[in-house]
């Protein structure tokens, strides 16, 4: 990682923890200095792209805003830095324990260190709170195939595709989970489903 990578990151450790201390109208102030001193690099960073479209949207310096700490993990998650991540989303929880999206984010952060057993039980915490949420439903039949458990994979794909027939990437895992258990012609019928979706 380059020097300015590294200043980059150490910067918006900052931010964060003026955030998490209350300040919030100085991290949206030092966050937005970020933006702007590496204003040239926004396009071709992601962790800046990622923040410049956030803060568009959403003010730091209201304090029930989960949703921003929520992104500044996205940001870290997207540059490797997932321990930064994982602080985020718990703080995110912290503000708004019933945050689907920061339930969902620590169960990919939990795949991303291979602790699949706990991703379960965050994409179930997810579920639990917001039962039609396509992503938490993908991503859990994504872990259970990673766990050897492929029976168990196909409810929650075919909740993805109940929630969202248009749902491409649910028809395909399904798919393959049917192909990998020798249900050929079933296998067969989601594939026709996706194609159907996406010629």
């Amino acid at each position: 990682m380059t020097d300015k990578s590294n200043s980059l990151i150490q910067r918006l450790q900052r931010a964060v923890q003026l955030h998490q201390r209350g300040f919030y109208l100085q991290a949206e102030s030092f966050t937005r200095q970020i933006l702007n001193d590496d204003l040239n690099h926004s396009d071709s960073n992601p962790l800046l792209k990622l923040l410049s479209r956030q803060l568009e949207r959403f003010s730091l310096a209201n304090p029930d805003y989960a949703e921003i700490t929520n992104h500044f993990g996205e940001a870290f998650h997207t540059i490797g830095e997932v321990d930064e991540a994982i602080s985020c989303y718990k703080l995110a929880l912290e503000k708004k324990p019933d945050y689907c999206q920061a339930y969902i984010n620590l169960g990919n952060a939990a795949q991303a260190f291979r602790q699949y057993g706990q991703s379960v039980l965050y994409y179930k915490k997810a579920i639990s709170l917001q039962n039609d949420y396509l992503e938490a439903h993908h991503n859990l039949g994504n872990v259970l195939r990673c766990l050897g458990y492929p029976e168990k994979a196909i409810p929650c794909y075919l909740e993805s595709v109940t929630i969202n027939p248009s749902h491409v990437d649910g028809w395909l895992e399904l798919g393959h989970v049917y192909f990998d258990l020798g249900q050929i012609s079933e296998a067969e019928e989601c594939y026709r489903e996706a194609v159907k979706i996406n010629p």
